[in-house]
């Protein structure tokens, strides 16, 4: 026979019930703990964006070698649109980004939106440089067999007699 489980009613706290209520901070509790959330959010902004600035240094470092090497409108175009990103992930306040229950921005993020025309445009701008440097990158690419090898050409040693050697010497099996 199944067992039965028997149901217990809800009990709502009451105000005789001290045990099961909350321990209340003063004021002054709660501006030092608001003060510490504060730095500590502060501070943790401030290393992500140094870090997510600087991850733009790697690829700004290979444009800058292949403007060197080759300098073309593209290469140029690349560079800035990698120092304006840099710029703009550390020094563009994101704002509006209280999205748990806040009225303030409901969700919605934008980028630099109060600040003057670098801040409102800079971001807009360097997109569609992204997507111009993307589309002259697609239409300057070697179409077919004429890809460049010059580049591998010092790298790779051409010793056609170790090829030689490696011939398979049963004809038939």
């Amino acid at each position: 026979m199944a067992r039965a489980r028997l149901r217990t009613a809800l009990h709502y706290p009451s105000d005789s019930d001290t045990d099961s209520l909350p321990s209340h901070m003063d004021e002054e509790e709660q501006e030092a703990l608001l003060r510490r959330l504060r730095q500590s959010d502060t501070s943790t902004n401030e290393f992500y964006s140094t870090l997510f600035s600087l991850l733009f240094v790697l690829p700004a470092i290979y444009s800058l070698l292949i403007l060197l090497r080759k300098p073309t409108l593209i290469s140029v175009l690349a560079l800035s649109s990698l120092g304006i990103t840099a710029y703009t992930v550390k020094f563009v306040p994101v704002s509006g980004a209280r999205t748990s229950g806040g009225a303030e921005g409901e969700g919605k993020i934008s980028i630099g939106g109060g600040g003057g025309p670098i801040e409102r445009f800079l971001p807009v701008l360097n997109g569609v440089l992204a997507v111009v440097v993307g589309l002259g990158a697609y239409l300057q690419r070697p179409k077919g067999d004429e890809m460049e090898l010059e580049a591998w050409a010092g790298y790779l040693p051409l010793d056609l007699s170790d090829l030689e050697k490696t011939k398979y010497k049963y004809k038939g099996a």
